[in-house]
């Protein structure tokens, strides 16, 4: 039941990301069904794949959007914090895929320029649309997310104890 969604949390923010190659009428069907349970929540997101169709494909999904009364919002798709990880990227499309890098092909990114950017340079790519810019700062400021609150938990050796399959005479090393 799609109700609830907004009647549980209604702080809920979504944000649709459209695959590479999408159907206009999937993507205007579920931004009207998702804005009638969440309206004032609900974004179109607009990525650059980098493959020679950006303005075309974006312009398509800005149609969608306004046809929708969906805003857009910039984003970049983030997969890594800097191109140089775009390797470590390529290892784990192969894990999910369960695949070797050799037989990855055209499952792997066609490029490495889904990684964190500046401010900038996201106005840059997106002076087209300098409204969705805009919308992105918005969200993150409802977001309230701060990165200083990321940290490792490991869990308590105990708890790890109690739900290992092991003997009660065998201890766990490393610990």
């Amino acid at each position: 039941d799609g109700g609830k969604v907004t009647a549980q949390n209604s702080k809920i923010l979504l944000v649709v990301m459209p695959s590479y190659r999408f159907q206009t009428k999937t993507i205007a069907t579920g931004l009207d069904r998702l804005t009638a349970l969440n309206a004032g929540a609900v974004w179109l997101g607009l990525t650059p794949y980098y493959r020679g169709d950006d303005k075309r494909r974006l312009d398509r999904l800005r149609r969608i959007a306004a046809t929708t009364k969906v805003p857009c919002i910039a984003t970049n798709d983030v997969l890594y914090h800097h191109p140089a990880r775009r390797a470590l990227q390529d290892v784990l499309t192969c894990v999910r895929e369960h695949c070797s890098i050799q037989e990855a092909g055209f499952r792997l990114e066609a490029n490495a320029e889904r990684h964190v950017k500046s401010p900038a340079e996201m106005a840059r790519l997106f002076e087209r649309w300098p409204r969705a810019v805009e919308r992105t700062v918005e969200i993150v400021g409802r977001i309230g997310f701060d990165l200083s609150g990321l940290k490792e938990e490991y869990p308590d050796a105990q708890v790890i104890a109690m739900t290992a399959d092991v003997g009660q005479d065998e201890e766990l090393d490393g610990l």
